[in-house]
């Protein structure tokens, strides 16, 4: 409890020193058929006297959360459990299985390691992305996954996640 509230009084500080305030946007006027060249609401800097620019806000909050090198550590790699439910064939009835993600990040897409374990009732699986391919295990075996399954694998829609 104390070390968040240090933390907080430290931003709230950083935030005062910078004399960062932003205005409240003034009400556009009514839609007409000619462009309107009307100055848009900024942010300003109160002691400069300028607007203050995107790169700069982005640069402030690198700063803040420890600087690029650090945020480049965080969930470079890591290991997500879970347990899925899906609704089957029979009436009322789910069947549930277990998951288990491991990744490693690379410096690209192409260099990323990602595996996905699966385990139902009636069947053990994975799904193992590296060197920019995709391939599955199954008892052992090898396979290659069907298209559908590997675009969910690299990119799950938002239910799945």
């Amino acid at each position: 409890m104390r070390r968040s509230l240090i933390t907080s009084t430290v931003i709230f500080a950083f935030l005062i020193g910078c004399g960062i305030t932003v205005f409240a946007q003034k009400p556009a006027p009514s839609p007409s058929p000619t462009v309107d060249n009307s100055p848009k609401a900024e942010t300003i800097d109160a002691k400069i006297g300028k607007a203050v620019t995107a790169e700069q806000v982005a640069e402030s909050t690198l700063f803040l959360y420890g600087g690029r090198q650090l945020l480049a550590k965080i969930r470079r790699n890591g290991i997500e459990r879970g347990r899925i439910c899906r609704p089957t064939l029979r009436r009322w009835k789910t069947e549930e299985a277990t998951y288990e993600r491991r990744f490693v990040r690379g410096d690209s897409m192409d260099k990323d390691k990602i595996r996905l374990d699966q385990k139902m009732p009636t069947l053990e699986y994975s799904l193992i992305y590296g060197s920019g391919q995709i391939w599955g295990i199954i008892n052992g075996s090898t396979f290659t996954p069907r298209q559908d399954a590997a675009d969910n694998f690299l990119c799950p829609t938002p239910a799945q996640s």
